[in-house]
């Protein structure tokens, strides 16, 4: 088991590695596309999208813009968006 010159250690011999990465829970992705992000309630025509890519029901949109407090946590999630706008 060496120093009798009978083999040469490759890279991956020497070097380990992490294992790789689990991968996402689908159920996850899956909830994230099915469901708005401001009032977890079913996504359903017409859909609006916010420049980090969440999706919101129009109307869960238009209720927080109008009311803040109508959703608790609001103002984390989409603390950013201050209007509708279309184009």
């Amino acid at each position: 088991m060496g120093a009798d010159g009978g083999s040469i250690p490759d890279r991956r011999d020497l070097v380990k590695t992490k294992g790789k990465q689990e991968k996402t829970d689908k159920e996850l992705e899956r909830e994230r596309f099915s469901l708005c992000a401001l009032s977890k309630k079913q996504l359903a025509k017409p859909v609006v999208l916010d420049p980090l890519g969440k999706l919101y029901n129009k109307d869960a949109i238009l209720e927080y813009l109008l009311d803040k407090s109508t959703y608790g946590d609001g103002d984390e999630i989409c603390k950013y968006v201050k209007g509708v706008k279309v184009g």
